[in-house]
């Protein structure tokens, strides 16, 4: 989780709950995905292919020009 973007306490700690609460199996995988899913839909997150088709930008400006993070060893552009 380097991907260096900003984080703050509350969002630490609902990180770490949320660890937890998996870890113990209070929460399930399908809860997992739901909430990936709704993350996903507020970063706006698209990889680089997906982003670059939709803006009519080449592959290399989504990379070079754009906010980059990596997550399970995928490239993505976040937002805009």
């Amino acid at each position: 989780m380097n991907n260096e973007l900003k984080t703050t306490d509350l969002g630490k700690t609902c990180v770490e709950r949320l660890g937890k609460l998996a870890y113990e199996g209070q929460i399930l995988d399908g809860d997992l995905i739901q909430i990936i899913e709704l993350c996903g839909d507020f970063l706006n997150i698209k990889t680089r292919t997906q982003y670059s088709k939709e803006c009519g930008i080449s592959y290399n400006a989504a990379k070079r020009f754009r906010k980059n993070v990596v997550i399970f060893g995928v490239n993505f552009v976040v937002g805009e």
